[in-house]
Parts: structure tokens; sequence; C-alpha cells
């Protein structure tokens, strides 16, 4: 009878455990990427525009900045079209802009990069310094009428600047839309 009581002690332990480490890997899922400032009535939303992007800090080689421009205006169009908001050439309800920041900053907490919480702890690791040139992205939202900052995400941090890629990029856009809420006529604080 004790065996057995041992080994259901040790498959419950292992049960908890497994939920546990589980949990922890998806948190990054969870966090918020994005809030409105504000309050906005979606309603009254219904077209976008792209607006060129900004950058900010240590000099991105060109070739950098044109890839940034064509996936950011590519990867917003797309989460935006797929929340059921209309692209437009002019004149939209709202405008979207991505602003990609490059600079000396100290190590990214464990949530920060875009890889994933594992990935960012183990590249620390393996780090003899603590500073690295990181990249962190903005997205805002205005309403183009006004200029009216309406909803931002911010990322700091999302990848180091060595990793820079393009399914990277494409990912940190993809996550800073992951809560832009759909095109559904609600108010939203």
């Amino acid at each position: 009878m004790g065996f057995l009581v041992k080994a259901l002690r040790f498959l419950v332990s292992s049960v908890l455990l497994t939920a546990v480490l589980a949990g922890c890997a998806n948190i990054e899922s969870m966090r918020s990427s994005g809030e409105f400032i504000g309050q906005m009535v979606l309603a009254d939303l219904e077209t976008f525009q792209c607006i060129d992007s900004v950058f900010i800090g240590s000099d991105f080689r060109e070739s950098q900045i044109q890839e940034l421009r064509a996936l950011s205006h590519e990867v917003l169009s797309e989460a935006l079209t797929a929340s059921g908001y209309r692209a437009v050439a002019a004149d939209g309800d709202f405008c979207v802009r991505a602003s990609w920041i490059k600079r000396l900053s100290y190590y990214p907490g464990s949530f920060d990069s875009v890889d994933g919480p594992s990935v960012a702890l183990r590249r620390r690791s393996h780090s003899k310094s603590p500073v690295a040139v990181r990249v962190s992205l903005t997205v805002e939202v205005y309403e183009c009428g006004t200029d009216r900052l309406i909803w931002h995400a911010k990322l700091p941090n999302i990848f180091d600047a060595i990793q820079y890629d393009e399914r990277r990029v494409s990912r940190s856009l993809q996550r800073a839309m992951r809560n832009f809420p759909p095109r559904n006529g609600s108010l939203v604080k």
C-alpha cells in the first residue's frame, strides 16, 4: 500500500509541475501588447491607412530601413484587414505607424523578446556583457483628421540588433497588433 501512495504522490507532483511549467511557457502569449488612450467608439472607425515608419536611434542600414518599411506596411495592413477594417490610400478614419528604435540597452526582461522567455534567458546566460544594441517597436494608431493618438503598443527590446531577420520583424509586428480589437462597433476605454 505504501508503494501505491508514493507512486500516486509522484504522479500528482509531476502533473502539477508540468502544469506550472506549461503556464510559464505561455505567459508571453497572455501579456497585453497594446492599449487605448482615452475613449473611442470603434463603430466610427472603418478605414485605415498605413503611414511611413519612423526610425530612431542607432544607424539602421538602408537595406534594413527599406525592409522594415515594407514589412511594417504589409503586416500591419494584414492584421487590420483581418480584424475587419478596410485599407485606403488616403483619408482613412485612422492611421497606423510603426516606430523602430535601435539603441544600446541593458538586458531585456525575460518576456520582452519575441523569441520567448527561455530563448531570452539562454542568450543572457551566454553573454559576458549585460549591454547590447537592441531593437524596440512601438505601433501607434491615430485619428487621421485630428492626429489624436487613440491606441499604442510598446514592445521594448523585442530582439537584439544582431538577431535582425525578416521573421523576427514580422512576428514583432504581429505581437504588437495582437490585442487591437476587431471592428465591432463597441465602445473602448
